[in-house]
């Protein structure tokens, strides 16, 4: 027997979701899981630390030819993190006696087991939990904290990058964010950083995406730092996990950061601060809102703009880091 398991899609949610995997394969250890991993999700899920199938899925016709094809395999359950009305039929279309995920996109004819959303607000680690938590007997454990778990490869690609420049510890620093409403000022980032390097003694690593070129050249030219641009996620997430700090907007690798065990400071903007704080040891979040509606505009959101660079660096000193 299978169960399948709907991943999402951003690298921040797909975190989020892994105590509720960990809850699947505690709970049903003798089945076969299926994890559907959308986008670059793949590359957490590969990381969960438990024993399962990753299937990338690209396309909605693929999400569609994995559920045909899985017929025969008579799959128990399936558990939907992801909204959109295209994974639900999926999973109807495949006669998976248990469907259970959100009521949204239409799909409550189609889920056996429908979660509703209230508004009650908990962090989204819970709200993925419940899902699973829908089928009657199952116990979550509303406080787990999401863990990743390196593979051998990605070890050693990171010391091959590390090889040719680092002399002493590092703390790694991420400019970027999928939408300008969540970038903190990069003025800021570049003060910010220039303070941690005089003092504490640390290297400074600059990471970022394809995309971020301009903005991790600049960064890493004001500060003095070392660029790592448009790595493989598992090298990107070792490199975390050598760090001693971890400094960057609310972004998945800031989520990432916080589930290798790294001290971290996150900087929000239009994020609800209860429900996407990254959770871990030795977390602090700075700005955020306390709704649940994200307004966007097309500069930093008014929260993050609140957020100084003194109240950064003396978040960065409450941590009680190693290097402190």
């Amino acid at each position: 027997m299978a169960i399948v398991l709907g991943g999402v899609s951003r690298i921040g949610d797909a975190v989020m979701t892994l105590p509720a995997l960990r809850t699947v394969s505690r709970t049903w250890p003798g089945e076969v899981l299926y994890v559907l991993a959308p986008g670059s999700s793949a590359a957490v899920y590969d990381r969960s630390g438990i024993t399962a199938r990753v299937i990338p899925i690209s396309t909605r016709r693929g999400i569609l030819r994995f559920f045909f094809g899985i017929r025969s395999l008579r799959a128990s359950r399936c558990f939907l993190f992801s909204g959109g009305f295209i994974w639900a039929l999926g999973a109807f279309l495949a006669r998976i006696p248990l469907r259970a995920g959100l009521d949204t996109d239409a799909r409550r004819y189609l889920l056996t087991h429908p979660l509703r959303l209230d508004t009650e607000l908990i962090h989204q680690t819970e709200s993925y939990q419940r899902v699973v938590a829908l089928e009657r007997g199952v116990v979550i454990d509303r406080g787990a904290a999401p863990h990743l778990v390196l593979r051998d490869g990605d070890r050693e690609a990171a010391a091959l990058f590390l090889r040719n420049w680092r002399e002493r510890p590092y703390f790694a620093v991420n400019p970027s964010a999928s939408h300008p409403s969540k970038r903190w000022p990069l003025e800021r980032f570049v003060v910010l950083c220039r303070q941690i390097k005089e003092r504490y003694g640390l290297d400074c690593l600059v990471l970022g995406g394809g995309e971020d070129q301009q903005l991790v050249g600049f960064l890493t030219a004001a500060v003095g730092g070392y660029a790592a641009i448009d790595l493989p996620l598992g090298t990107v997430f070792a490199l975390l996990s050598s760090a001693v700090l971890y400094v960057g907007n609310n972004s998945g690798l800031s989520h990432a950061a916080a589930a290798l065990g790294v001290p971290g400071v996150c900087l929000s903007g239009p994020s609800n601060r209860v429900k996407t704080a990254p959770r871990g040891e030795a977390q602090c979040f700075l700005g955020g809102t306390t709704s649940s509606v994200r307004e966007r505009g097309r500069g930093p959101h008014p929260a993050l703009l609140a957020v100084t660079v003194e109240e950064a660096a003396a978040a960065v000193a409450s941590l009680g880091s190693p290097f402190i």
